[in-house]
């Protein structure tokens, strides 16, 4: 089955010896049997490499135990706690210390055993980002990957990261990645799945510790599409992920050549996809709404099955993908266009996006297109023209700088306070804001 782990696969050969300990008998044929590992082993684990030399650092030992860790839990013999338990200790074996082990054993179980796009068991999918979350911690030490760091991003255990090291570990998988992405669960789901725990008593199904190293494989996931792939396929993370654990936003004025364009094409793709999928969701609610009223109950009763009903919980997931396309806008012509398609699409979230988008003002490193750029929507927003979107650009996180200097900063500051017609005068906020500066 595509949603269960076989067992491992043992390659078995048998022979006679004496007492001696001379071998009298020889099977040459080699078999394939099934059989379980011990977690009692890692540490005092050897095993033969090429020539029958044994060796403490076998690369396909790590590999095998994980499948066996991950049959064991999705077989019910281990809980999620319990994989959790046993897999700290294995990653302390002396084989078992790179991250790219654990990817190709990951990538063998999603590519040639589950299938990428078959539905996973929730448990499966957080127990591992938990495992790639202890090599994050372990290895980055809680550090926050950005474009100035010299990591390389690509195919896992297929590819090499830049860099003279000969020892520094491969990129991480965007098989794994991708995998995590598509069937991570909302924080919600998980909630309803501990409170039903709780009604049954059945005690707390996740720890504190592996929701914390869960939380951090995601990161990893979003980090390498994100930052290492210029990619907003990640953006469904927002749903489960604290913020203080997202990526750091990426700006197009520091990107170069093809980094840039492929940058700035994925968001639109992703803006294009985001509502797109509300356009959907929009004529699959009006025609449960239809088939209600015309009395065709099953119709409607489908419609209401597949969540498309106008409630709270949709009109949330909604403004969750607008709130991250606004944060991570690469350009100041991204948050103009991001804003076109909300006055075309969704009118009614207008007021809610405006904040968004002053917080990405305030948060954007402006290059030199980013600043015509500015200068027109100022000119052809109407929102533009207020004290909210002036004291943005005046508290904002990375200028005055050379790219963007004070003396640029103050003539933006007075368009903004400026109309075709008159020039009004700052509010109160905006003069104490003017003064602190």
């Amino acid at each position: 089955s595509l949603h269960r782990t076989p067992q491992p696969l043992f390659e078995v050969g048998y022979s006679v010896r004496n007492a001696a300990g001379q071998t009298v008998k020889q099977d040459d044929t080699v078999t394939s049997e099934p059989g379980h590992l011990q977690q009692f082993y890692y540490h005092r684990a050897r095993f033969a490499s090429g020539g029958g030399v044994e060796a403490a650092s076998d690369t396909e030992a790590f590999p095998l135990f994980v499948h066996d860790e991950i049959h064991l839990l999705q077989s019910g013999t281990t809980t999620a706690r319990e994989f959790l338990s046993r897999f700290l200790p294995l990653v302390a074996a002396p084989f078992a210390k790179r991250r790219s082990l654990l990817d190709r054993a990951l990538e063998d179980l999603i590519l040639n055993h589950w299938g990428e796009d078959a539905r996973p068991p929730m448990i499966t999918v957080i127990a591992i980002a938990a495992t790639w979350g202890y090599f994050r911690r372990q290895q980055s030490q809680n550090l926050t990957l950005t474009p100035d760091m010299p990591v390389a991003f690509g195919q896992g255990s297929n590819q090499k990261s830049s860099g003279t090291d000969g020892d520094r570990e491969p990129s991480p998988s965007l098989v794994v990645c991708k995998w995590i992405v598509r069937h991570c669960p909302a924080r919600s789901d998980l909630q309803e799945e501990e409170e039903e725990r709780h009604a049954d008593r059945d005690g707390h199904l996740f720890s504190h510790q592996l929701n914390r190293y869960s939380q951090l494989g995601v990161t990893l996931a979003a980090e390498t599409l994100y930052i290492g792939d210029k990619t907003f396929d990640w953006l469904k993370l927002l749903n489960f992920l604290p913020e203080y654990l997202l990526p750091t936003p990426l700006h197009a004025s520091q990107c170069q050549g093809e980094d840039r364009d492929r940058l700035i094409n994925s968001f639109r793709g992703a803006v294009n996809q985001v509502f797109q999928g509300f356009r959907d969701q929009q004529a699959l609610r009006v025609a449960g709404v239809g088939a209600a009223a015309s009395g065709d109950v099953a119709a409607a009763g489908a419609a209401g099955a597949a969540g498309q009903d106008p409630n709270e919980v949709e009109r949330s997931k909604h403004e969750l993908l607008l709130r991250g396309l606004c944060l991570f806008c690469p350009s100041i012509n991204g948050l103009r266009g991001l804003y076109a398609r909300v006055m075309e699409d969704c009118p009614a979230l207008l007021e809610t996006v405006i904040p968004w988008i002053n917080n990405r003002i305030r948060s954007m490193h402006f290059g030199a297109q980013d600043k015509e750029d500015l200068k027109s929507m100022i000119q052809d927003v109407p929102f533009m023209h207020s004290d909210d979107t002036a004291i943005q650009l005046i508290t904002s996180q990375h200028h005055p700088s050379a790219a963007f200097t004070a003396p640029e900063i103050i003539e933006f500051v007075k368009l903004v306070t400026q109309t075709r017609d008159n020039v009004r005068p700052a509010g109160p906020q905006l003069q104490a804001a003017i003064r602190r500066w």
